[in-house]
């Protein structure tokens, strides 16, 4: 079982998994897109997908990440900031969405927020719609 997937590339992945490995969560490796059947074998407990970073729809990724990782705490990490948005992740299957204005403490603890209490979304998206 790896602890913890990141589902993006680049600078942002890297600093995903070193966040995720600081908080306590354990190792993180980053993968270019959702293979729901690697993600299945791995079992990872937590799963961030950098939604501007992975080619696959982010809805859809997360219907099906939810549906072969029901107990795992999945979040996206987002610079779309508005209500709507950040409900229609959580309607898909995110546990948690994280904005990427957010510092490295602030994703650690909302990730942690959310895998004691199953649902977590930044304030940045307080925003209505607009």
């Amino acid at each position: 079982m790896t602890p913890c997937i990141v589902v993006g590339t680049g600078p942002e992945a890297e600093l995903l998994c070193e966040t995720l490995a600081d908080a306590g969560f354990g190792a993180a490796e980053a993968i270019d897109r959702v293979d729901v059947a690697r993600l299945g074998a791995l079992a990872p407990a937590v799963v961030v997908v950098d939604a501007e970073r992975v080619t696959d729809d982010v809805l859809e990724a997360l219907r099906m990440m939810r549906f072969v990782l029901p107990d795992a705490t999945i979040g996206v990490y987002t610079s779309r900031y508005d209500r709507s948005w950040a409900a229609a992740c959580h309607r898909a299957g995110a546990s948690c969405v994280l904005s990427k204005r957010s510092a490295r403490l602030q994703i650690a603890a909302a990730l942690r927020r959310a895998a004691a209490y199953g649902v977590y979304t930044d304030a940045d998206f307080d925003q209505p719609p607009g």
